[in-house]
């Protein structure tokens, strides 16, 4: 009977390796993902909070350099 070649055992290094990579690539990408998404979440919610400010100092008036002044 011959003997497998190494890449073919299930505990040898090239196997290893591959695993390692495709573990790594996959968290790699999951946390770009959650990057991705809270970066999101947070420019959504600044448009809607100077949006919600926009409207504010159309409708009442208020200065924009408000907080700006000494």
């Amino acid at each position: 009977m011959k003997k497998a070649p190494s890449f073919l055992k299930p505990n040898s290094v090239a196997v290893q390796i591959t695993t390692f990579t495709f573990h790594g690539f996959v968290v790699l990408l999951s946390i770009l993902q959650g990057f991705i998404v809270t970066k999101s979440f947070e420019y959504r919610a600044r448009l809607q909070l100077s949006g919600i400010y926009g409207a504010l100092v159309s409708v009442i008036g208020i200065p924009e350099s408000l907080g700006t002044m000494q």
